[in-house]
């Protein structure tokens, strides 16, 4: 779930309509990708310097609550957590102040290159080395919720878990409210597909015409039944679009590199 890409690829907007939905059967998976991409908000957001957005993340015993900044692309990150920790993606490498931080749950270099993008999800799914494809129908809340999925996956060597893999599923507004995933960091392909999960997206606002999901409820996922057990949830505040200082995404004095795992 970590794409660190630099640059996103321009989003077609020629020709699109609001009923070539992701969930439409009829239209290619590449053309749902870019209508969902659309129906966001995309040409705007693309247009912004940086993304900012307050957060509180709650998953067991691990709980994050702080503000996240993030460029369109997301090629560079921060997450400052309330209690001062901070976690910076550069571009290039990832950093933790004070170096002795000890941050709740999975390693730093995680923190600052997944959440930022659960965000930036409708606008990532056609980045360079991505590829679509038709899902099929499957059951996202359950076996009465069957719908039309678009599946992302990666080219090799794309981001920290090329193995990843998404399935995309839209409203009847359009908007992406469900994201199945896998998540590969740190694991092998055939472990993490036997705990998929589901992020159910809602509470939707929109910020100067894009919209954002503000609720997050993350489940783990069989494509045949449905949700499972609940994992944990995520809720958004004060989003909006800034200019940050130079400083923003920059290696903070005396940080330590925060690694991917071996």
């Amino acid at each position: 779930m970590h794409r660190t890409l630099t640059a996103l690829t321009a989003p077609l907007l020629l020709g699109l309509t609001a009923t070539a939905f992701a969930g439409d059967h009829d239209a290619s998976p590449s053309h749902r990708i870019a209508t969902l991409e659309a129906t966001h908000g995309g040409e705007t957001y693309n247009a912004q310097d940086a993304i900012q957005a307050d957060f509180e993340v709650n998953f067991g015993p691990m709980n994050l609550v702080g503000q996240m900044a993030f460029t369109p692309s997301m090629s560079k990150a921060n997450v400052v957590l309330n209690d001062g920790t901070t976690m910076i993606f550069d571009g290039q490498t990832a950093w933790l102040s004070p170096a002795d931080a000890q941050v709740p749950g999975p390693p730093a270099r995680f923190h600052v290159l997944t959440w930022p993008y659960f965000v930036a999800a409708p606008f990532k799914l056609d980045d360079p080395g991505t590829n679509h494809s038709d899902a099929g129908k499957l059951a996202v809340k359950d076996t009465d919720d069957m719908r039309i999925g678009t599946k992302i996956a990666f080219d090799a060597g794309v981001g920290d878990a090329p193995d990843d893999w998404y399935i995309a599923f839209t409203d009847d507004q359009g908007r992406m409210d469900a994201l199945a995933y896998i998540v590969s960091y740190g694991k092998s392909k055939e472990e993490a597909e036997a705990q998929a999960s589901i992020v159910l997206y809602s509470d939707f606002v929109e910020v100067d015409g894009v919209s954002f999901a503000t609720t997050w409820d993350f489940h783990f996922w069989d494509p045949q039944a449905g949700i499972g057990d609940k994992k944990g949830s995520a809720k958004l505040s004060n989003i909006q679009f800034v200019t940050p200082d130079a400083a923003a995404f920059t290696k903070p004095e005396g940080a330590a590199e925060a690694k991917a795992p071996e």
